[in-house]
C-alpha cells in the first residue's frame, strides 16, 4: 500500500468559489460607482469650460474690434455648428458642413477651438452658435441639462 499524500494545490471547487467571491464583489463594486454616469459628468464639465471659453473670446474679439462672421443665425432653432480650425473659410461655411468658422479667434483669444470630448470630429468642433442680438450664444447639444 501507498502512504496517502496531501496535495499541495487546490482544488477544482475551490478555485471556483474564489472567482464566484471575486466576481460578485466586482459587480457590486461596478454598480455602486457607476463609472459611466461619472464619466457623463466629467464630459458635462469639459464642455460647459469650453463653452465659457468660447464666449469669452468671441467677447473679447468684439471688444477688440475682430471682424467676427456675419453668417450667424438669429434663433437657437437655426444655430449652426462650429467649425474645427483645420475647416476655414469655404471649406467651413459650405455644404456639407454649413457652419461658422470661427479661427479668427487662434491664436490671440483661444489656443484652439475646442472640440467636444465625445462628439467633436475633424469637421466640427461639436458646439453650435447663434446670435442674441449683439451677443453670440455658443451652447452644445449634448450637454446633459
Amino acid at each position: 500500500m501507498k502512504p496517502f499524500r496531501k496535495s499541495s494545490g487546490f482544488s477544482l471547487v475551490e478555485v471556483m468559489l474564489v472567482v464566484a467571491i471575486i466576481s460578485i464583489l466586482t459587480a457590486g463594486v461596478i454598480t455602486k460607482t457607476n463609472i459611466l454616469k461619472h464619466l457623463g459628468l466629467t464630459y458635462d464639465v469639459q464642455r460647459q469650460y469650453d463653452i465659457v471659453q468660447l464666449r469669452k473670446a468671441l467677447l473679447h474679439a468684439l471688444i477688440d474690434g475682430i471682424e467676427l462672421p456675419t453668417n450667424v443665425p438669429r434663433e437657437e432653432s437655426q444655430a449652426k455648428w462650429i467649425c474645427q480650425y483645420s475647416k476655414q473659410g469655404i471649406e467651413c461655411v459650405a455644404p456639407p458642413i454649413d457652419g461658422i468658422d470661427l479661427s479668427k479667434l487662434v491664436p490671440a483669444y483661444l489656443p484652439e477651438i475646442p472640440e467636444d470630448p465625445e462628439f467633436g470630429d475633424t469637421d466640427i468642433a461639436g458646439y453650435k452658435i447663434y446670435r442674441d442680438g449683439e451677443f453670440f450664444i455658443v451652447m452644445s447639444p449634448f450637454l446633459e441639462e
